[in-house]
């Protein structure tokens, strides 16, 4: 049950049962719309379609939505807008053993390109204005069953249940483990990823700084997320303006995953349009 695209040998997952529920996860989630836009319009901020509230609940909404400039934004579905995070989703020894398989597939190549240690990790996949430090999953087969099992196991059940898709609609188009350190890239600038949805993994804890940025049209406040353990998860829509923030000291990697959506139903194909519509410019 796997598929090639474009060679990277990803496990496609059309079969698959989710796992998801065979042990307890820790979630949160932060939402991306302005917060005058969340007062004006709280019914639309909830992901279940039917709810119920109280009079005096209702009212205080009412009243907060009044006392706020309007924003012109159309009603939303939230799951686009919503940054969710799943605490301690991968076991700490599977993170570290793709950092292990990713460093080993460096130095390998740079043994046999005959370079510096270290100069195996790629630089250029992505162009010189977003270009991550990386290895991508395909190079390394050690790696790639690693983050094949963890697709299929926690990552893809997750994003399904996360943005409303069935996991047999999302495709892996890239996946790499990326390292920021101190004496190489620290950083990586606001950008747009090339994807539908988007996951950041945290493979190791032995750094400071670092975090997701996520940036706000002018006059909302940006929001910031920071892992808080090994394994925690961060998914997202990637069309979402966002950056690396740097780190300040150790060396951080990650396991960042750029995921398309591929669907025939009518309501979803909506959702996937107004994704790749963008966002940034919608909110004023």
């Amino acid at each position: 049950d796997s598929f090639e695209c474009g060679g990277n040998g990803f496990t496609a997952f059309w079969r698959g049962h989710s796992a998801l529920g065979r042990r307890e996860y820790v979630t949160e989630t932060f939402s991306l719309l302005p917060k005058s836009y969340q007062q004006q319009h709280p019914a639309s901020l909830l992901l279940s379609s039917s709810s119920s509230s109280s009079s005096s609940s209702a009212a205080t909404a009412a009243a907060a939505a009044a006392a706020v400039a309007p924003v012109e934004l159309p009603r939303e579905d939230p799951r686009l807008w919503t940054v969710s995070n799943i605490r301690n989703a991968l076991p700490a020894a599977s993170c570290t053993a793709m950092i292990e398989a990713a460093e080993a597939c460096a130095a390998a190549a740079a043994k046999a390109a005959g370079g510096a240690p270290g100069s195996g990790w790629t630089t250029s996949r992505h162009g010189v204005y977003n270009s991550t430090t990386d290895i991508p999953v395909g190079l390394s087969a050690a790696l790639l069953a690693l983050v094949n099992q963890a697709a299929k196991e926690v990552l893809f059940p997750a994003m399904a249940r996360a943005f409303g898709f069935l996991t047999s609609e999302l495709w892996m188009q890239d996946c790499f483990v990326a390292r920021y350190d101190m004496a190489g890239q620290r950083s990586l600038r606001p950008h747009l990823d090339g994807s539908d949805l988007s996951f950041v993994c945290a493979l190791n804890q032995d750094f400071e700084g670092g975090g997701t940025l996520f940036l706000l049209p002018e006059g909302h406040e940006d929001v910031l997320v920071r892992q808080r353990g090994i394994g925690d998860i961060w998914m997202f829509c990637g069309q979402h303006w966002h950056s690396g923030v740097s780190i300040t000291s150790g060396t951080r990697y990650i396991l960042a995953g750029l995921v398309r959506i591929h669907t025939h139903d009518p309501g979803k194909q909506n959702a996937v349009r107004r994704i790749r519509r963008g966002f940034k410019a919608t909110v004023r």
